[in-house]
Order: C-alpha cells, then structure tokens, then sequence
C-alpha cells in the first residue's frame, strides 16, 4: 500500500471543490493554505481554471474555480506560497456586467510584484 502523504499529489486531483452548484459561496467566505497548482483548460468548454490549495495539516486538497479576477490575482503567485481568499460576492463592471470579487491575500515569504489592476471585465 502506498503511503500517499510521503508524495505531493500531480495532476489534478481534489478531496473537494470549494465552492459547487449544489454548494455555491455566500459572501465573506474564506479559504487559507498552500497554493499547490493550477488546472487550466478545463471544464465544460475547456476554458476554465481549478486552483488547488492544500489546507490544514492532513494538506486536503481543495479545488476553487477560477474567472477573471482570481485567475489574475493568483497569475504571479508561486506555488508552495501560503494564500487565503475570501469571497466579496459579485461586483459591477462600468459597462454593467457583473463578476465575482475576492480579497486575495498571499504569505509575506511570496516573492510577488504586486500591481494596480484594471477594472474588471
């Protein structure tokens, strides 16, 4: 029998999704740990992004769907950086679209240029 927590998990794979169809976020919802991957490409339409981060000390492996503005804060982000979001809920663009907004916080150990962001499409 392998003895999985002697290896970091490749490809993939999640205990559980953040956030679901089923299970969607409220605002103020957060989430805290180690930034293990990025899953681009994927999804229905192939267009989508998982984020994975390990959490807590057993490191279970939560999947977070990515959009505009998290795939664009997290872009610069090194894995193995300790991260924590929370979900502000959903923002409007001048033009009237709306879009989910998060806080986005990473560990002081980041080495991350951080940059004014363009309003969100």
């Amino acid at each position: 029998m392998i003895d999985k927590s002697k290896f970091k998990t490749l490809g993939g794979e999640t205990d559980e999704m953040w956030s679901s169809k089923d299970r969607p976020l409220q605002v103020g919802a957060q989430i805290e740990g180690v930034y293990a991957e990025r899953i681009e490409n994927t999804g229905k339409k192939k267009n989508s992004t998982i984020h994975i981060i390990e959490v807590g000390a057993d490191k279970k492996r939560v999947g977070v769907w990515g959009g505009v503005v998290l795939d664009r804060r997290l872009k610069e982000v090194p894995f193995g950086s300790n991260i924590a979001l929370e979900y502000k809920g959903k923002a409007n663009t001048k033009d009237g679209n709306q879009y989910n907004d998060y806080w986005v916080g990473v560990g002081a150990e980041a080495d991350v240029q951080l940059e004014e962001e363009p309003e969100e499409a």
